[in-house]
């Protein structure tokens, strides 16, 4: 229902410390509305106060976008081991 919907989203979430990044990474192989979604977020939460980045992993899609991170010489995991660490 649009009330589930809602408290799934984190869009709707309060936005972490700051202090911590965000990196919304989509496949370029998605929809039009994944992508717009991940923009949305990222410019709530850098509104926030947040280090925020919309990330288009090139030739994935959200059923393999996670198997870029097995990969060194990918764009997504180069970004994840470069994010600072506490």
């Amino acid at each position: 229902d649009p009330q589930a919907a809602s408290d799934a989203s984190p869009l709707f979430w309060p936005a972490p410390p700051s202090g911590r990044t965000l990196v919304a990474a989509v496949g370029a192989h998605e929809t039009s509305e994944f992508h717009r979604q991940s923009r949305t977020l990222t410019d709530a939460w850098a509104k926030a106060g947040l280090e925020a980045e919309y990330l288009s992993i090139d030739g994935v899609h959200h059923f393999n976008i996670v198997d870029e991170l097995t990969r060194p010489d990918s764009a997504l995991f180069g970004r994840v081991v470069s994010l600072p660490r506490p």
